[in-house]
């Protein structure tokens, strides 16, 4: 066995392989684990519980941005305004596409909020 070490390229050889296979090792298990965890299952599924169920009971959407927060209300006889100026129309379109993609929202990972 000393001679198949005699040689310093065949033992850093030997030596790196070794390397390769406990860090092969150790990544598998790291890769095991994290598929096993408990916190991934529970994270993914719908990111508004039951808000796709309840998506045609929508009457209010409060929306906020950088240049400030406006709500639009949903009223029976005018379709969805914006009460802030003076129940202006709001665009059925894009509240549709807004709350059908908020429908859709799917929770990828677990955050410190939903903790």
């Amino acid at each position: 066995m000393n001679t198949l070490f005699a040689d310093p390229r065949r033992r850093n050889l030997a030596i790196l392989a070794a390397g390769a296979i406990v860090a092969f090792l150790l990544a598998l298990v790291a890769v095991w684990q994290q598929s096993s965890s408990a916190d991934n299952a529970a994270a993914s599924g719908e990111f508004l519980p039951g808000f796709a169920r309840q998506v045609r009971n929508a009457a209010h959407l409060r929306i906020a941005s950088k240049n400030g927060i406006f709500d639009i209300v949903f009223v029976p006889e005018k379709g969805w305004v914006v009460p802030e100026r003076g129940n202006y129309p709001a665009s059925f379109d894009l509240v549709q596409r807004t709350l059908v993609g908020l429908a859709g929202l799917q929770t990828i990972e677990a955050g410190i909020w939903l903790r």
